[in-house]
């Protein structure tokens, strides 16, 4: 009987060992249930997916103004490519699926990566272009999340290997948050009013003959590296100011009212206040789009109210050498 209690028990210690063997060969293996690195990679997943309309809108600006054209495939691909392949490897409950996501958040973008993770929270919360530092918040805080468990899965490898790994995840997280703090830093979120056009941030001096009445609203947001500017502003202006200043930016009046559809998209995605910013026009109203003469990597879309004199304008563009 003593002979039989004693095989036993080394028979399930030789199960035991048998089964920490494989776990420790086995890391990336997958275990019973579903982790929360799993529920985030499906969300890193649609993120990724979410960075093909960027992507096509690069490709497509790109015929008419490579340099912006150019900004946003660099915006658009790496992102993209680094979330999908994240996305993928987190699911499949692989080391390079975490890697995958620390190096989209942290170094994708100025200042990181600014589209949420969260599934459908853009049609809940939008306050402008602030919006983009909550969303960035929540990546980080799903990024610690991912850290954490990246942290744990580690014990499973041989020591020497839990080292490296530790240390390479050590030095992404320092790094990725240096680079953050340092691109947050290099944009500047603006918002107000002004009583002249030559008073706006960045564009002002292309714009300091455009005549009008009243105050002008206007959001901004100015990156110093590249150096470029984003900006919508809205006031009262007279058909022969509008003119004067289409002429002077020769800039193209636009009457085919599909391409009325797609003029100021940014007033629509930053859910602007329309009473301040106006977005519905006529199809007998002016529209114009070009580039500013003085600045001609900004592009400039105006559309010009007949009825009571309102306009909104959208600019965008790199200003200068970075």
């Amino acid at each position: 009987m003593l002979f039989w209690a004693s095989n036993l028990a080394a028979g399930r210690k030789r199960h035991s060992s048998k089964k920490h063997t494989i776990e420790d060969m086995n890391p990336n293996e997958r275990r019973p249930g579903i982790s929360a690195g799993t529920i985030i990679g499906w969300c890193v997943l649609a993120a990724g997916i979410g960075q093909v309309p960027v992507i096509v809108a690069g490709l497509l600006t790109a015929r008419v103004l490579p340099q912006a054209g150019l900004l946003l495939l660099l915006l658009g691909l790496p992102s993209g490519l680094l979330l999908f392949l994240g996305g993928l490897g987190l699911i499949y409950r692989q080391f390079a699926g975490y890697y995958c996501v620390y190096l989209a958040t942290f170094f994708a973008g100025i200042g990181g990566f600014k589209s949420p993770y969260v599934p459908f929270i853009k049609r809940f919360i939008n306050f402008g272009p602030g919006t983009e530092d909550l969303f960035l918040a929540l990546n980080l805080l799903l990024v610690a999340v991912l850290a954490f468990e990246h942290w744990g899965r580690l014990r499973n490898l041989e020591l020497s290997k839990q080292k490296t790994h530790r240390t390479w995840l050590v030095a992404l997280m320092a790094l990725g948050l240096c680079s953050v703090s340092i691109g947050r830093a290099m944009i500047h979120r603006e918002k107000g009013d002004k009583t002249r056009a030559a008073e706006l941030p960045v564009v002002g001096t292309a714009l300091q003959d455009f005549q009008t009445s009243g105050k002008l609203a206007y959001v901004s947001v100015e990156t110093r590296f590249p150096r470029g500017i984003s900006s919508v502003f809205s006031g009262t202006s007279t058909q022969t100011a509008v003119l004067a200043l289409a002429e002077a930016n020769h800039l193209k009046r636009m009457d085919d009212p599909a391409a009325h559809k797609k003029f100021l998209p940014q007033v629509r995605a930053w859910k602007l206040n329309d009473t301040v910013f106006p977005s519905k026009f006529s199809p007998d109203d002016w529209y114009y789009v070009g580039r500013l003469k003085t600045m001609p990597k900004v592009v400039i879309e105006l559309v010009y109210r007949n009825a009571d004199g309102k306009f909104t304008a959208q600019i965008f563009g790199v200003t200068g050498p970075s």
